[in-house]
């Protein structure tokens, strides 16, 4: 399974690889922020925090086009919508172990481009 599309990211990026070494640094520091801050959301049942954090990492990984992160924050932000914080922890886990794949194919990626 793909677990992000580098072809569909050098066409964003215009084959730029210095660009791409910056989308993948930016993302890999900024990929736990976001994760506390759904972490926190849930902890404190915040439902509009949980979907503006789901909707901020949905938006980092779509750069990727890393599809199964992306399908598990709209989970999370659909359960903002639907008033359902509780059912976000079981999303949570499934998320973390998806950023888990991309992170690791990321930084692959990133030494290869070094």
């Amino acid at each position: 399974k793909v677990v992000f599309n580098r072809g569909v990211v050098l066409i964003r990026t215009a084959h730029d690889l210095e660009l791409l070494t910056e989308l993948i640094e930016i993302f890999l520091v900024d990929c736990p922020w976001r994760m506390a801050e759904l972490q926190e959301a849930i902890a404190l049942s915040d439902a509009q925090g949980l979907e503006r954090a789901a909707h901020k990492l949905k938006g980092a990984a779509a750069v990727f086009d890393a599809r199964s992160v992306v399908e598990a924050a709209e989970q999370l932000e659909s359960l903002e919508r639907e008033d359902n914080v509780s059912a976000a922890g079981e999303v949570l886990s499934h998320l973390g172990r998806e950023i888990a794949k991309l992170t690791h194919a990321l930084q692959k990626s990133l030494a290869v481009e070094r």
